[in-house]
């Protein structure tokens, strides 16, 4: 990008060569033979007028290359900056859904430690009321054991 906001066309190199031109053009006017004042001024001021129009030319050309260069650096830098602000949108969103992804893990794992924590405490629950069960059941055999002994003791003695 440096390089090309740093391109120009420089008219000044070819100046010097136009100076030159006009310069061996007045010399031949000067040293022409066979010419009035008047046409000499003519021819000077031909050769004068000649030269200017050149150096316009030159300064127009000049201007109109160094405002492509301008518009081609113009054009990259905004090619450069979409990429650039298409690059960071791409970013933005990876980022959103690696955060995204990674918070639905965290629930979902803080969702699973709950259902265990809860299973282990249902699990609990279920034991205490299996031993309890498991313990009505073992009075009431016992009861019946008891009545059924005393049963048989009081038959025993009677006889």
């Amino acid at each position: 990008m440096y390089t090309l906001g740093q391109q120009r066309e420089n008219p000044y190199a070819i100046v010097p060569e136009l100076y030159d031109e006009y310069a061996k053009g007045m010399y031949a006017i000067s040293n022409m033979g066979g010419l009035g004042g008047g046409q000499r001024a003519l021819a000077r001021l031909s050769a004068m007028n000649n030269f200017m129009n050149q150096s316009a030319k030159l300064q127009q050309t000049a201007q109109a290359a160094n405002i492509g260069h301008r518009q081609t650096y113009a054009n990259a830098f905004l090619t450069a900056g979409a990429k650039s602000a298409e690059n960071e949108a791409t970013a933005l969103r990876y980022d959103l859904d690696r955060y995204s992804k990674a918070h639905a893990a965290k629930l979902a794992g803080e969702q699973e430690a709950r259902k265990g924590a809860w299973g282990q405490f249902m699990a609990g629950i279920k034991g205490i009321v299996d031993n309890k069960r498991y313990n009505d059941a073992m009075d009431l055999y016992r009861q019946k054991s008891k009545i059924e002994n005393d049963y048989y003791e009081a038959l025993t003695r009677n006889l």
